[in-house]
């Protein structure tokens, strides 16, 4: 997701339903700081660089959140629909014909990861979209190509950073092996709970 995106999520979310989101801010950066003792946060809709000591971080969140994506196909010749329709089983992706028009619409559903931080002194609820988040900027050498994998060690290593952080029942799952709590139906709903 964009920033515009982000932003529009939060104004049709306040004029159609009445939900009023906590503040919020992409988190463009993340660096830990071991020998200071703090991190270096660079937001999306501001460049400048904000040192956040240990202390100052007083709540760790996370979730998985569903997101549904469709494609459809229209017009497909029957090689071409019986094609989808193959590999669509192959892959247990659901499918659904629409016999009056021939169109073949495909729906795909997927578990996006999302964090936020809460920090003492700042309004804004800060957070992380996993699927577009630079891990390798932040674990170094220990990223690997699996966004699972990244989001396995960044929560660890988030949590052993600032112990004395009230973590959520997400990043108590995943520290210690424990089955994580249910996906969460919206990004809405996430920053919810995590506002709370």
């Amino acid at each position: 997701m964009t920033e515009q995106a982000d932003q529009t999520i939060n104004d049709s979310a306040i004029s159609e339903f009445g939900v009023k989101l906590p503040p919020n801010s992409r988190v463009k950066t993340l660096l830990f700081d071991d020998a200071a003792k703090h991190i270096r946060v660079t937001l999306d809709d501001d460049e400048t660089e904000v040192v956040v000591p240990i202390e100052r971080i007083r709540a760790l969140h996370g979730a998985r959140v569903r997101h549904e994506s469709v494609a459809q196909f229209k017009e497909l010749n029957p090689a071409a629909t019986a094609s989808i329709q193959f590999v669509a089983k192959a892959t247990m992706t659901p499918v659904r014909k629409d016999v009056s028009k021939g169109a073949v619409t495909v729906t795909k559903e997927e578990l996006l990861y999302a964090f936020a931080i809460r920090v003492d002194g700042v309004e804004s609820l800060w957070y992380i979209m996993a699927a577009s988040f630079n891990f390798r900027k932040t674990l170094g050498p220990l990223a690997t190509y699996s966004t699972e994998l990244n989001v396995k060690e960044f929560v660890k290593r988030f949590a052993s950073f600032a112990p004395h952080a009230v973590c959520d029942s997400f990043f108590t799952g995943v520290t210690k092996s424990l089955p994580l709590p249910p996906p969460v139906d919206t990004l809405i709903e996430f920053f919810r709970v995590a506002a709370r």
